[in-house]
């Protein structure tokens, strides 16, 4: 087995670790027995189980937020819609809602979980979607205003208008409501900061 192909096996044990029990399911006996490997091999690829861990949450980041298209001509709510990944299949939205449920459960208990999720996550894809932003200002697309903020209201308005309401096991009735929703917030934060 190749180094990539290890530490590959190796991320993938991690996250579905994490997905089932949270960060205190990352022990490098439950990782290396998941990816049928050595705790040796483990620590070959990786130097940490912290370090896994960041090696999830960027494979992970990529999930939450898109590349931004590079064609200017997409509606902005399509582009908006792909970034955010609106329209992955129920398998992997289910996986995205489980994995930000872990991740905020153990944000209080795991600091440095959290740590390696708003490193390694949320800043890394908030850089993308300001650049994206950025362009758009300077193509006259949308209202001038500070990238980053528009980033941060952004992705406050779509991860909060989707997110697991705690105490419901589903407060959307199904995929395609949640998702009619989250194109209606779009909408309207576009209302006002679409350039007239």
């Amino acid at each position: 087995m190749s180094e990539d192909d290890r530490r590959a096996a190796f991320i993938a044990a991690a996250r579905s670790l994490f997905v089932e029990g949270g960060y205190a399911a990352l022990t490098t006996n439950a990782v290396a027995a998941r990816a049928k490997a050595s705790k040796r091999s483990l620590y070959e690829a990786f130097e940490s189980i912290d370090a896994l861990f960041a090696a999830v949450v960027a494979e992970h980041s990529v999930e939450m937020l898109r590349e931004p298209p590079d064609d200017d001509a997409t509606p902005l709510e399509d582009a908006i819609a792909y970034i955010f990944n609106l329209d992955i299949d129920e398998e992997s939205d289910r996986y995205r809602s489980t994995f930000l449920h872990a991740a905020m459960l153990d944000q209080s208990r795991f600091p440095q979980s959290h740590a390696a999720i708003v490193e390694h996550g949320i800043d890394p894809a908030r850089r993308r979607l300001t650049g994206w932003l950025r362009r758009q200002i300077d193509a006259g697309r949308i209202v001038k205003e500070d990238p980053d903020r528009l980033a941060r209201l952004l992705m406050d308005l779509v991860f909060a208008s989707s997110r697991f309401q705690p105490g419901s096991a589903d407060d959307w009735p199904d995929r395609d409501t949640k998702k009619d929703h989250v194109r209606w917030c779009i909408r309207m934060a576009l209302r006002g900061l679409r350039a007239s």
